[in-house]
């Protein structure tokens, strides 16, 4: 029997982030070598000069509201070995989960969108929405991705469910205070039951189309309207879909205080389905965003929604933590992690995503 490497990973990351913790801030300061031979050359200037290096993080391994030095230099390298860690976690599932052909252009999806003619304007990883919308004119693509986790033991079986999602999202400013959104999901599942595969699936799951609509803004508030609308364009035989048309509406409020801003949904479903699922059901769910430096905001989430398994009383909840990053204005990367409060939330899901907002022509 194979031994499963889980233990050795889980090792390897504590060991990283105790010696990015405690050893980087006695790291040398002399150059390196690649440092010092453009230091020699005379082209040193021009590396510092690069657009994308100008918006790095944590420029020279500091945190630039930290004064103490080595404490700056541990919590920047804590925070990068983590993000490093996450990434490379996530591209390594969907590695595994994937035919090689496919999953290069999945990746190439997820790493490249401005490649590809492919965005809810929720700060994603946030699962909570916020009032924010584009612009009349104005698009934003977002391509998102998602590797999850489940396991459960009932009367000695042992089920464990694990799959993704890569979903592209196109938002369009109709005017400066309301949007049209189209998302396409794209999902993947395999679960099994005491180590024997019983269940696989992938395909197009159910199209949806939202309109966005902030009807109040003023002093730090804001409010809006979120309608929405997806079609049985997954197979409900399969589990991508609901087999019929549904209906959903969103109550959004953000309120922004300053290098804090939170946000508040209140929403109901309407879930016709094929799958003898309740057709009722509620969200609520708050999330917050502080802003760590200019480009770089730490986000946190919680909530929860009906469960829609009519045996079931006991509703998925959650919690969320994570980071996003511009590197541009309009250019923004981030990651989340979510994990589950209770049994019916799955265990742990790895968010990643990307954004790009442009002017239509």
């Amino acid at each position: 029997m194979k031994r499963r490497p889980d233990g050795f990973i889980w090792i390897g990351l504590g060991v990283s982030l105790l010696l990015a913790l405690f050893l980087s801030p006695f790291a040398s300061s002399s150059p390196d070598g690649l440092e010092k031979v453009a230091e020699t050359k005379g082209f040193l200037g021009k590396g510092e000069e690069w657009t994308l290096w100008k918006h790095a993080p944590f420029s020279d391994y500091t945190i630039p509201w930290i004064k103490n030095e080595k404490v700056s230099t541990a919590l920047s390298g804590l925070i990068g070995t983590f993000a490093i860690f996450l990434i490379t976690l996530g591209i390594g599932r969907l590695i595994k989960k994937s035919p090689s052909g496919k999953s290069m252009c999945l990746i190439l999806l997820i790493l490249f969108p401005p490649l590809f003619s492919t965005s809810v304007f929720a700060a994603h990883p946030l699962i909570t929405d916020d009032t924010g919308t584009q612009g009349k004119g104005k698009f934003q693509i977002e391509v998102n991705s998602e590797f999850n986790y489940d396991k459960e033991s009932e009367a000695g079986v042992t089920t464990k469910e694990t799959g993704g999602e890569v979903g592209t999202i196109l938002s369009y400013g109709i005017t400066n205070n309301m949007d049209i959104v189209l998302g396409i999901p794209y999902q993947w599942f395999k679960v099994k039951e005491d180590g024997e595969t019983i269940s696989r699936e992938k395909g197009l799951s159910d199209i949806s189309l939202e309109l966005k609509w902030r009807f109040f803004d003023t002093d730090g508030w804001s409010f809006a309207l979120k309608p929405g609308v997806s079609f049985p364009t997954g197979k409900e035989e399969k589990d991508l879909g609901t087999g019929k048309v549904t209906y959903s509406m969103f109550l959004i409020s953000t309120k922004e205080i300053e290098p804090l801003a939170f946000h508040f949904n209140l929403g109901y479903i309407r879930n016709e389905n094929k799958l003898d699922e309740r057709k009722d059901i509620w969200h609520i769910s708050l999330a917050s965003e502080l802003k760590l430096i200019k480009d770089l905001r730490l986000v946190a989430n919680i909530g929860a929604e009906r469960n829609p398994d009519k045996s079931s009383n006991k509703h998925p909840a959650f919690i969320l933590g994570g980071l996003i990053y511009s590197i541009t204005e309009n250019f923004d990367i981030d990651i989340g992690i979510k994990g589950g409060l209770n049994k019916p939330e799955t265990d742990w899901t790895i968010l990643t995503g990307v954004v790009w907002r442009f002017r239509g022509i």
